[in-house]
């Protein structure tokens, strides 16, 4: 593995210089220095001189955000939701695969949209959860019914992350039904920040988002998606939603860089499971 270190002389010194390093066989104990992370009982002999060598790593255990995970399924020719909103697209297999990841995480993120036309309940009810996830609604003019599931149901907590535009009377409502609200800019919502906050307050290290394609679109813009787990459904709607809804990229040298992790055919055997990570850097 090539990894991006900081040397460091001595134990005592506070000068670091950036190198490339190829490293084998590291046992990573992750310790906080300042914005880095070092590696203990990893040395380097250069020149009869001791090194300690600090990797700067892609790991949800030292990024100061979550690891973000989209989970979709979506027809042949692309889309999550017809032009009249249907989108119940995957098999019972399918929904239980997307239940166990809700299990597994320690926040659910949706946009808007996707409140007011599915009115999802994001909890993980086809399988036993320790704890179900916090569920966070990226709202920027608190446009979702008082009476949506994830203000409603107590079975988990809500928080509403919503800007200066939203309506005070409202807010005050959701308050007083015991939802959290975060007010955070006054005009548009910043994802980042959003991660940041959700990372140091709430203990997050892991999301999963379940859209809509706006949401997606703006996080992948925004460099903040680890992975992406598709299903490609076996319909097609020839309009509607898109996976991915946003300006778009010019060509394919600005988007982000995918690896494909893995390829496979559903249970119900007519849906194809695809898994990409994005690679950082």
């Amino acid at each position: 593995m090539i990894v991006k270190c900081c040397l460091k002389p001595t134990p005592s010194s506070s000068n670091y210089t950036n190198q490339w390093f190829n490293v084998t066989n590291n046992q990573v104990i992750p310790q906080s220095l300042g914005k880095t992370y070092c590696i203990s009982a990893m040395l380097l002999d250069i020149n009869n001189t001791r090194y300690f060598i600090i990797p700067q790593l892609t790991s949800a255990k030292i990024m100061n955000r979550p690891y973000v995970i989209i989970v979709s399924a979506a027809t042949l020719d692309g889309r999550i939701a017809s032009k009249t909103g249907y989108s119940r697209l995957s098999c019972p297999f399918d929904l239980k695969r997307l239940h166990e990841v809700r299990a597994s995480v320690d926040a659910i993120m949706v946009g808007a949209n996707t409140v007011i036309n599915d009115d999802p309940t994001l909890t993980p009810r086809y399988v036993k959860a320790i704890k179900n996830p916090i569920r966070v609604v990226i709202d920027g003019k608190l446009r979702i019914p008082l009476t949506a599931k994830v203000v409603t149901n107590k079975e988990a907590p809500t928080i509403i992350v919503t800007t200066e535009q939203a309506d005070r009377n409202k807010t005050a409502q959701l308050i007083n039904m015991g939802v959290e609200v975060w007010v955070m800019s006054k005009e548009r919502v910043n994802l980042r920040d959003v991660l940041d906050r959700l990372f140091m307050e709430k203990g997050v290290k892991k999301v999963l988002v379940e859209g809509g394609g706006r949401l997606n679109w703006e996080l992948i813009k925004e460099g903040l998606v680890d992975e992406v787990r598709l299903t490609i459904s076996p319909y097609v709607f020839g309009a509607g939603t898109s996976f991915i809804e946003g300006e778009g990229y010019p060509t394919t040298m600005e988007g982000p860089r995918l690896r494909l992790k893995s390829v496979n055919m559903c249970e119900c055997g007519n849906e194809v499971l695809l898994d990409y990570v994005i690679e950082k850097g």
